[in-house]
């Protein structure tokens, strides 16, 4: 059996656990943060839409009521 000798293991190890752990963070946080940012952007401006629809309706229903 090879003998491991103290230190070259963990030279071996660390590099290829950081670059995969940023890889995985990367790959994980960002798109979440993204998806999140536009989901609450088109949230809100499907709202907005929404309420400026329901407001035009509203407006059209009061103009037909009071013509």
């Amino acid at each position: 059996m090879g003998r491991i000798i103290p230190g070259t293991m963990d030279l071996a190890v660390e590099p290829a656990l950081t670059t995969s752990s940023l890889g995985f963070t990367h790959r994980m946080v960002l798109p979440t943060t993204w998806n999140l940012v536009g989901g609450i952007s088109r949230f809100l401006k499907n709202r907005n839409a929404v309420l400026s629809f329901q407001f035009q309706v509203l407006i059209t229903q009061a103009k037909s009521l009071f013509s």
